[in-house]
């Protein structure tokens, strides 16, 4: 898996790497909340204007939003105290011009890409109680919202006819 050079200049638009390094950074607690209510999570993620579903076959909570012809998914899982957060997005009318994906390896791509490998991943955000969750999902809604910005400014019929240029 590689990223594209559209998916690297969105990433380097919205600072993605040292905000989700920032937020790892900043909420690394030892005592973590175990057990939760997904109630009460799916209340903190409509509290912070989003609508959340659990999907529990594969236990996480999911968001989808549809924006000029365009998916944008915010996913979180709470497993063990941590905060792992997925963000991607898909062009409907071409999935190859999709992506995102798991952050913390995002992040290292853009390590690799850039020469600057690090050893291991960004590891996830903790959090201890339900106040700690919702600054954790605030600070990375605001990511989300950078990132869907920046990906509808993309001239994605453009991108289109270069890819096929290159093809």
């Amino acid at each position: 898996m590689e990223l594209s050079k559209k998916e690297l200049e969105i990433f380097e638009k919205i600072n993605l790497y040292e905000r989700h390094s920032n937020i790892s950074n900043k909420y690394r607690y030892e005592d973590k909340l175990t057990v939760y209510s997904n109630d009460k999570i799916i209340e903190i993620v409509k509290e912070l204007g989003y609508s959340a579903k659990y999907r529990k076959k594969e236990k996480f909570f999911q968001i989808i939003e549809t924006i000029d012809g365009i998916k944008f998914y915010f996913h979180f899982s709470l497993e063990y105290g941590m905060v792992e957060v997925i963000i991607f997005w898909e062009y409907e009318n071409n999935k190859d011009l999709s992506g995102g994906g798991l952050l913390s390896v995002v992040c290292k791509l853009i390590e690799i890409v850039k020469n600057e490998e690090k050893e291991g991943y960004i590891k996830d955000a903790c959090f201890r109680n339900y106040e700690d969750l919702k600054n954790i999902l605030r600070e990375y809604f605001l990511i989300y919202e950078d990132l869907k910005t920046e990906v509808l400014k993309v001239d994605w019929e453009k991108v289109i006819s270069l890819k096929q240029i290159h093809s």
